[in-house]
């Protein structure tokens, strides 16, 4: 297993991630590759209660900036999907994009210990099947770990 750190959190995943990556001012990203092409890439992006207020400390504001800056969507969610994080569930947002390519998009906002919040997105490629996209997916969600 392959164990990662960011910012106050830890997780682990049996897959190669390329990473960390600066993804910009508070976000760290991790790329996953296939033989010729990029298959997922995430983003961790933290939100101090500075910027919450900034945003009305308005969770769905949090996740517009979030899909828009980092996953580079402003399309509004096609459903939902509930996961384990860690301990407690989190519904997050899916989003079906085709541009530039077919992707499919999974956000989730979790709360931290110190009133921040954490922004987690996940972009898909069509070259990755979905059931190897859930399983990594619940993968690196179901063991992180505030730390």
């Amino acid at each position: 297993m392959n164990r990662f750190e960011v910012f106050s959190f830890t997780f682990s995943t049996s897959q190669p991630l390329a990473g960390p990556i600066e993804a910009g001012l508070d976000a760290i990203g991790f790329s996953l590759s296939g033989s010729n092409s990029e298959l997922m890439y995430m983003v961790f992006a933290l939100f101090p209660p500075e910027m919450q207020e900034n945003f009305g400390s308005d969770n769905a504001q949090l996740i517009d900036y979030f899909k828009s800056t980092f996953m580079a969507t402003s399309k509004p969610s096609s459903s939902t999907k509930k996961r384990k994080i860690g301990q407690i569930e989190s519904m997050g947002e899916i989003v079906k994009s085709s541009i530039p390519v077919p992707s499919e998009i999974e956000i989730h906002l979790i709360d931290h210990s110190n009133e921040n919040k954490i922004c987690i997105g996940f972009k898909s490629f069509s070259e990755l099947n979905s059931d190897t996209q859930n399983q990594i997916i619940d993968e690196i969600l179901g063991n992180l770990q505030e730390i």
